[in-house]
């Protein structure tokens, strides 16, 4: 996902980019969150990880 400020060079509006990053980012709260993805254990097809016991479930 681009950063905010390269909002700006993907319309040919600039006024309306900068008032979008504005409102979209004055109360924005900044989630940072470690460690391994969740989605990637779950992904259909492939097979998930047991957390308890750190092997993979062919389902």
């Amino acid at each position: 996902m681009p950063l905010p400020i390269e909002w700006l060079s993907m319309t040919t509006d600039a006024l309306l980019a900068q008032s979008a990053i504005d409102r979209l980012t004055s109360s924005a709260h900044t989630l940072v969150i470690e460690g391994p993805s969740y989605r990637q254990r779950t992904r259909p097809g492939r097979g998930a990880i047991d957390s308890s016991e750190g092997e993979v479930d062919a389902r």
